[in-house]
């Protein structure tokens, strides 16, 4: 049998075979994986940009509303007149924020399929930043589905009441 140093060396040697096999090219070998797994959760913070667009635009002046904070809410659409801006494009901002969602999940769903380095120090950060790309993702997820709930269904409940 092999030593634990020849078999990791003869793995190495085993995929650097299978990509130049396969026909890319240098500069896809040389590509550090703790590079490409970055891509992931950036696109997860920036969708989590998107999405609290959403809540800033519909969630934030329903909730104000709802607790009796109407002048707290004049206050802040005079500070921040962009939040009517965004309430008056909420189904522009929904439709950024649902197809950044989707690209993020297709995206974190893909690097989750990577393998990660075999050095430890190096895995266990690859598993660290892909924990905290799904989290940033949940995170997204939730505040995408708390504004869609506050721009679309709650004006539905109120009007029936």
């Amino acid at each position: 049998m092999y030593p634990l140093s020849q078999l990791r060396s003869k793995q190495v040697n085993v995929m650097t075979d299978s990509i130049r096999i396969s026909g890319l090219s240098n500069q896809y070998r040389s590509r550090n994986p703790a590079r490409i797994l970055r891509a992931p959760r950036s696109l997860a913070a920036l969708t989590l940009l998107f999405c609290s667009s959403t809540l800033m635009c519909c969630a934030l002046p329903a909730a104000l509303v709802m607790i009796g904070a109407g002048s707290v809410l004049a206050s802040l659409l005079s500070w921040l007149p962009a939040i009517v801006v965004l309430s008056q494009h909420k189904l522009m901002v929904f439709g950024i924020a649902g197809i950044s969602l989707v690209l993020a999940g297709f995206v974190l769903q893909q690097s989750s399929r990577m393998p990660c380095s075999l050095d430890p120090a190096l895995a266990r950060r690859c598993r660290h930043r892909l924990s905290q790309g799904r989290k940033l993702y949940a995170l997204s997820c939730t505040a995408f589905m708390i504004g869609g709930f506050c721009a679309f269904i709650l004006p539905i409940i109120h009007q029936s009441s």
